[in-house]
């Protein structure tokens, strides 16, 4: 076509529609893309946050003593004394001597006085 003529125009504005046409489909992809990428971080990033959170949040109480995850309990600890033992027995201080009912307080036996 001639540079001059009506066709000439025709085309070219055509050519610069579509060429305006892909470079705003261009951008919206990116847009869409760049966007995609933002809300994925900001989820990770929550979701890191949580997880430290939670970390300091457990580290506040002891870990508890298992020796492994797929161990079977079998009973309790030889190395850690019962809690029983840790109950001394109770020693009357006084008692009514007209009846069988407990008017006195009743105190902690100490190892030595239980061997007396």
């Amino acid at each position: 076509m001639q540079k001059g003529s009506i066709v000439h125009y025709l085309e070219e504005g055509a050519r610069k529609k579509r060429a305006a046409e892909l470079k705003r489909e261009k951008t919206q992809a990116i847009s869409k893309l760049w966007n995609k990428y933002k809300s994925e971080r900001n989820r990770i990033q929550e979701e890191y946050s949580a997880a430290i959170a939670l970390v300091e949040f457990s580290s506040a109480w002891p870990a508890p003593n298992i020796q492994s995850a797929n161990s079977i309990w079998t009973g309790p600890d030889p190395n850690i004394p019962s809690t029983s033992a840790a109950w001394p027995e109770p020693k009357v201080i006084a008692k009514e001597s007209s009846n069988d009912y407990w008017t006195g307080l009743l105190s902690p036996v100490s190892p030595a006085e239980k061997n007396e």
